[in-house]
């Protein structure tokens, strides 16, 4: 399920970087006066659907959905990896996104407060156990 999860969001990265408009300004954290972070260019949004894409691949592997090319101790090494990157990015950068963010007023913030955030709780906390007792 979750390797499922992290394919959908990969789609969703391949429809922004395709020039997609819809739910791009709640993907973005914001400045204190409402301006973007930073502005996504398309190279990169591709970058992040292929790497998002590659979790998937890798959670497929590690639950043997189909063989794998690796041994298993680096999956089990990736899947770990993903797991504290998962938890970093709930726990967060103390401003901008994560449990500890100061901005909490924009659509980000909101997004943020109620789904991205604990989606990378329950993710890292998910891999962590597949890492730990796979």
């Amino acid at each position: 399920m979750l390797a499922f999860a992290y394919f959908i969001f990969a789609l969703m990265h391949v429809y922004w970087a395709m020039d997609g408009r819809r739910g791009l300004r709640s993907a973005i954290p914001e400045r204190d006066d409402g301006r973007p972070l930073f502005h996504p260019r398309r190279y990169g949004t591709w970058v992040i659907a292929a790497a998002i894409a590659g979790c998937s691949v890798l959670l497929l592997w590690w639950v043997r959905a189909f063989a794998s090319p690796l041994p298993d101790s680096v999956l089990r090494g990736g899947v770990l990896m993903l797991a504290v990157a998962m938890v970093l990015r709930a726990i967060g950068d103390f401003r901008y996104f994560g449990l500890f963010r100061t901005i909490r007023i924009s659509r980000f913030a909101r997004m943020d407060r109620w789904l991205y955030t604990p989606i990378s709780m329950l993710a890292g906390a998910l891999l962590l156990l597949m890492g730990l007792t796979g």
